[in-house]
């Protein structure tokens, strides 16, 4: 069974679905086994309305090409003209609204008129004799292969799988939309880009022992007195926790005292320069003034995940249990807007955390500068 890439739908007015079956024959020659063409002239199985099937090929589909043409004489401010039809207009607003105005290509035969929201916009324009059956003789071979290539270009569009489609009517699901990638790509290429707003007003950090180099993006926040930072690491000065790291992260370099300096360079990475108490470590001096609200705490807890919240951006990333780091863990980065119940729930295991951990810092117990 051949599997295509991507799925086009093909729409137009009754007249024209001779026009129709040839774009598809065409297509399915050109670029078989790449797309996949969906026509409205192909019969779909009954028990639902039309507009809840193409509200179902909306969401399959990466692409449609709709058709108009002057099949309608209307009057618009006493002018006599020629229209498409009017389902085509609704067509081509589910389309722009599902897909995107980029994946949407309105084929529009001179003479026809359109309306003025869409002034401004490229379409396609074409003119065929009269008559004409001998499609290939025309300019519609040419458009065609601009129009595949187009959205070859694009892509699969991004969709909910039809395998779970079952659960988008279940309560207890929340569908995710986000991205995803490995750890060393995620934290250049996405963390430390949002860490350089300087407006945001809102930093979590959950990581065992390296917040890693966001630290030189978060230092401009030392000085804005709107900001709260929590930061909160493993406390690898409680056997338990350093035995239990030691077996995941120890090496010939890696010892206890490697991984209790790091937590040390971390903590400065967010302050500045430190003092230390000794075990159980906390800060007893900051060389520099922190203007914001900032906690810092080791927790003695097994963590699971590392965390980055940037106001309402989270990026989790799970933590594999391989001694190799090679391939880094994948992690991933939702939205609150997008994914608002998840978001919530990792800010809730974050905050349960944070409340059992052992304070290191923090601006409400002023320090010696």
């Amino acid at each position: 069974m051949v599997t295509c890439d991507m799925r086009v739908f093909i729409g137009s007015s009754y007249e024209q679905r001779r026009l129709v079956e040839w774009v598809t024959y065409f297509i399915n020659r050109e670029y078989k086994g790449v797309i996949e063409v969906l026509p409205w002239t192909k019969p779909w199985a009954g028990g639902s309305y039309t507009l809840e099937y193409l509200e179902w090929v909306a969401n399959q589909t990466d692409g449609a090409i709709l058709f108009w043409t002057p099949d309608d004489k209307t009057w618009y401010r006493k002018i006599e003209r020629v229209e498409p039809r009017d389902n085509l207009h609704f067509e081509a607003g589910l389309f722009f609204s599902a897909h995107g105005r980029e994946r949407v290509h309105l084929l529009v035969q001179e003479g026809t008129a359109s309306p003025t929201d869409l002034l401004g916009l490229t379409v396609k324009p074409f003119n065929l004799p009269n008559g004409t059956s001998d499609y290939e003789s025309t300019v519609l071979p040419r458009i065609f292969r601009d129009v595949c290539e187009s959205i070859i270009r694009l892509g699969p569009r991004r969709r909910p799988p039809s395998e779970l489609a079952f659960l988008n009517d279940t309560p207890d699901f929340e569908p995710l939309s986000g991205f995803a990638a490995q750890f060393r790509e995620l934290m250049p290429q996405c963390v430390q880009k949002l860490a350089k707003n300087p407006d945001l007003q809102t930093i979590d950090i959950l990581v065992a022992y390296r917040i890693g180099d966001i630290r030189l993006d978060l230092e401009k926040f030392r000085v804005k007195p709107n900001v709260r930072v929590r930061a909160c690491l493993v406390n690898m000065w409680d056997s338990t926790s350093l035995d239990m790291h030691l077996r995941k992260y120890g090496d010939n370099q890696r010892d206890a005292k490697y991984l209790q300096d790091r937590v040390k360079e971390s903590v400065e990475g967010l302050l500045g320069r430190c003092e230390f108490s000794d075990a159980p470590i906390s800060v007893v001096r900051a060389h520099e003034s922190i203007s914001g609200n900032y906690e810092i705490r080791l927790t003695n807890q097994r963590i699971t995940f590392a965390l980055y919240r940037l106001d309402d951006t989270l990026c989790i990333v799970p933590l594999d249990m391989k001694k190799g780091q090679t391939p880094s863990p994948n992690g991933f980065v939702i939205s609150k807007e997008t994914c608002p119940r998840t978001f919530q729930q990792f800010i809730d295991e974050y905050d349960a955390l944070f409340s059992e951990a052992d304070h290191v810092f923090s601006t409400d117990r002023k320090l010696p500068i």
